[in-house]
């Protein structure tokens, strides 16, 4: 488990969005099956994804603000070398895109 709190230094304003507190969960996950070396592995929750040297898909942890995706991962190596991914995530904000009405 990894929280995230990014806010204007000495403020309460944060990057994205002004009506919430700025504390969120960044990384939860259960994880069954070993990623490491085991041949197959699923990971399910709020989770860091980096595909592409993270130009595809990617954490940005350069960023104040990393990146991370709610979803599952399921991970197949099937010989040494070779590692198959499958993902599947999702919004996890049904507000997203609309406007904050409380701020008029």
């Amino acid at each position: 488990v990894q929280v995230q709190d990014v806010r204007v230094w000495g403020g309460e304003l944060g990057t994205t969005d002004p009506s919430a507190d700025g504390l969120d969960l960044h990384q939860g996950w259960l994880e069954l099956g070993d990623a490491g070396s085991g041949a197959l592995s699923l990971r399910v929750g709020r989770q860091e994804l980096a595909y592409g040297g993270e130009r595809l898909v990617g954490a940005l942890n350069w960023a104040q603000q990393a990146r991370s995706f709610d979803g599952a991962r399921l991970r197949l190596r099937p010989s040494a070398g070779l590692v198959l991914d499958g993902i599947g995530t999702w919004i996890g904000d049904e507000d997203a895109g609309r406007p904050d009405e409380s701020l008029a």
